[in-house]
């Protein structure tokens, strides 16, 4: 799966390495990718497609959104990923 960032540096770990996926309650305003060498969290809203095609091994990619890019989508209930955070190494709390 290919994790694409518009302002920064794209990853594209493969599945495999894919140890667990964590998810807002709601299951749709932040998944948490787990992998032995990094965690990925994706922020955004109406995520429950994203994580059902993750947790199914069928998502191709993810991308960030930003306006000065893309187009605000007109369906408000599509998906949209606001922000991608790559974490390698400890987090502070």
């Amino acid at each position: 799966m290919q994790i694409l960032c518009v302002l920064g540096p794209s990853h594209a770990p493969s599945y495999r390495y894919l140890m667990d996926v964590v998810f807002s309650k709601d299951y749709g305003s932040r998944i948490e990718l787990v992998y032995s060498f990094m965690m990925v969290r994706i922020e955004g809203r109406n995520l429950a497609p994203v994580a059902a095609a993750i947790l199914d091994g069928t998502c191709a990619f993810i991308q960030d959104f930003d306006a000065r890019e893309f187009a605000t989508p007109a369906d408000q209930d599509a998906p949209m990923i606001e922000k991608i955070t790559f974490i390698v190494g400890k987090e502070d709390k």
